[in-house]
């Protein structure tokens, strides 16, 4: 297959009434990271100061994290979830 094939499309191309159809797949140099082993055990967090619009006009800054699937906002260390 070249690279900018989709191996459905590939595999729907083939003559039913053959005997032999086969895939042959080289394996890429990336293949490492794409392996089960290589999935992080965790989700990573992320954070940093946002300005955050309390009311219309009127802004406050504010420490949010991205983190377990989910955005926590605080004024300070301590951290509250926001629903989505």
């Amino acid at each position: 297959m070249r690279e900018y094939e989709l191996p459905m499309e590939v595999y729907a191309s083939w003559n039913s009434n053959m005997r032999l159809n086969a895939f042959i797949i080289r394996k890429t140099p990336l293949a490492f990271l794409l392996a089960r082993s290589s999935l992080p055990s965790s989700s990573p967090t992320y954070g940093g100061y946002v300005q955050w619009e309390v009311k219309r006009g009127k802004w406050s800054k504010r420490w949010m994290e991205l983190k377990e699937h989910s955005i926590w906002l605080s004024k300070r260390d301590t951290v509250r979830v926001i629903s989505l």
